[in-house]
């Protein structure tokens, strides 16, 4: 018991360390380092976390009491049933999956330690990091740099990537910072120093998502607007209808403004190279057109052709599913010609989907059962206006959870992967619930 309660004191540590860990594979400037130091990074991060968790797991008196519990140790048990029923295709990769997932649910999820005051820091030190990349990234965007040492970055192919290695992943993180920064604006007896880096963040982030290219991301913008609006209207007038038409009149109004930041702001860059070069000034704007879509012809981005795909092999292992890590070699032995073989999507862009398919009916029926529970307790408390927490927490906590499920139906989020949002959903919904 002495080492529980020593290993307990580094439990939001652990969440700090992973956290930064994340955020620096984030940034491109991480390429630059040699495929064995990330492995040792996140192979040290992932043996600590698989030490506290296990701890968690088998010394936690309040485990089994947790809201969940059964749903998610059930699931666990489903991931490790299709590992073994697929392992002819290979069990390393999952081992490794398995770690992860046993790390977001019986630690980020699960993690008793952490209070209102750990869940902003986090949310602070995440706003703060995240607004210093995010200013460097339209950095570049003004002055147009497009490489730094071997890398690419800046504005390329119509969508800002910055310094960022993928503009989707981190358009998703501002939006999130763009959350934590406005409700903790309302925090009372805030910090004057933190108000003004709320402020702009907020105007950094905005610019960043709109010439990010992100279109999931600009949906989830207008739909957890809609969303909260709704709920701020419902919490003064106590009637439904009036509420929606002023949450659908402020979700146009913010569609409206973020078009014309993009107008007025994709003159900027050739207006600052024509004043660095002391040319006469000539108004012309940035393509924002995305070339990849125009190339393509395909609306979805492929996504379409990848659900496909996965909805085929679901077919053939509709019951165990085919394990996380082994869908590709599963598919290549049901049909070499599958979409998903030809062009080694391992990640189906699809939360759902992607449960479905790794994990099967077996699988599904708890981790979906999780999921709609979730997110109506979270809906419940909303229309109850019955918050367990601060208020302006609850609604910083449950847009960004809701954000990121939505994110799910484009995006592998959530499960069966190693990012900022995955993180950030376990972390926040555990603390909520």
């Amino acid at each position: 018991m002495r080492i529980l309660r020593y290993c307990k004191k580094f439990e939001i540590w652990f969440l700090i360390l992973e956290l930064m860990a994340l955020i620096s594979r984030s940034v491109i400037f991480y390429d630059l380092l040699p495929a064995y130091i990330d492995s040792i990074i996140f192979s040290c991060v992932a043996i600590l976390g698989l030490c506290v968790a296990n701890l968690n797991f088998f010394y936690s008196k309040n485990f089994t009491n947790s809201n969940n519990f059964k749903l998610l140790l059930f699931f666990y048990f489903s991931i490790i049933i299709s590992c073994i029923f697929n392992s002819k295709f290979g069990f390393t990769g999952n081992l490794k999956e398995l770690v992860w997932v046993s790390i977001n649910i019986f630690l980020l999820y699960h993690n008793y330690k952490i209070n209102s005051k750990n869940i902003i820091f986090i949310q602070n030190l995440l706003v703060i990091i995240w607004l210093i990349c995010s200013f460097f990234s339209l950095i570049t965007f003004i002055f147009q740099i497009s490489s730094f040492l071997s890398l690419k970055i800046g504005y390329i192919d119509s969508r800002l990537f910055g310094i960022f290695g993928n503009p989707n992943n981190a358009s998703k993180i501002s939006l999130i910072t763009v959350i934590f920064s406005f409700f903790n604006l309302s925090i009372k007896n805030q910090k004057n120093f933190l108000k003004v880096i709320y402020k702009i963040n907020i105007f950094i982030q905005v610019i960043y998502i709109i010439f990010s290219g992100s279109r999931v991301t600009f949906l989830a913008f207008l739909l957890l607007s809609l969303i909260y609006s709704f709920f701020h209207f419902y919490e003064i007038y106590k009637k439904v209808l009036l509420p929606v038409s002023l949450a659908i009149l402020n979700c146009l109004v913010l569609y409206l403004i973020l078009e014309i930041v993009k107008f007025c702001f994709s003159y900027i860059p050739y207006l600052v190279d024509d004043l660095i070069n002391s040319r006469p000034i000539e108004l012309r704007k940035i393509s924002t057109s995305r070339i990849d879509l125009k190339s393509s012809g395909d609306i979805s981005n492929l996504r379409f052709k990848i659900w496909t795909g996965a909805l085929e092999i679901f077919k053939k292992s509709w019951f165990f599913g085919t394990s996380p890590r082994n869908v590709i070699k599963y598919a290549e032995n049901l049909n070499p010609k599958n979409f998903i073989v030809a062009y080694n999507y391992r990640l189906l862009h699809n939360t759902y989907i992607g449960s479905l398919i790794y994990t099967g009916v077996l699988g599904s029926i708890f981790i979906f059962t999780f999921f709609i529970k979730s997110i109506l307790n979270i809906f419940k408390k909303m229309f109850n206006f019955k918050y367990n927490i601060e208020r302006h927490l609850f609604h910083s906590l449950s847009l960004s959870v809701i954000g990121i499920f939505f994110y799910g139906i484009f995006e592998t989020e959530i499960l069966f992967v190693n990012t900022i949002c995955c993180y950030l959903f376990w972390v926040l919904l555990g603390f909520l619930s």
